[in-house]
């Protein structure tokens, strides 16, 4: 038997890990719902049971992993806008 584990399915399974967590699946699907691209404040508002450190720990995972990338915007307004990468819009695409 072979010790060695098929890259793909390393793949799917981080992804399942992610998508367990409690709020993974409604903030891609915040992000699903608005062409990949959101603020932070309107992911939150979006979902509004979750708490502005469970938000933040939540996208902070899914960066790190790989599937979104963050974006900070300066300017007159100031915000935090995050957005699929090409490996996140290769899962959440139909």
């Amino acid at each position: 038997m072979s010790d060695t584990i098929d890259p793909e399915l390393r793949r799917d399974r981080v992804l399942l890990d992610l998508i367990a967590d409690k709020w993974t699946l409604l903030v891609l699907g915040s992000l699903c719902d608005h062409a990949g691209v959101r603020r932070f404040n309107a992911i939150r508002r979006d979902i509004p049971d979750i708490s502005q450190r469970s938000l933040a720990s939540c996208l902070r995972r899914l960066e790190r992993n790989g599937l979104i990338r963050r974006r900070v915007i300066d300017g007159r307004q100031l915000g935090v806008e995050y957005s699929f990468t090409a490996l996140g819009s290769r899962w959440t695409s139909p």
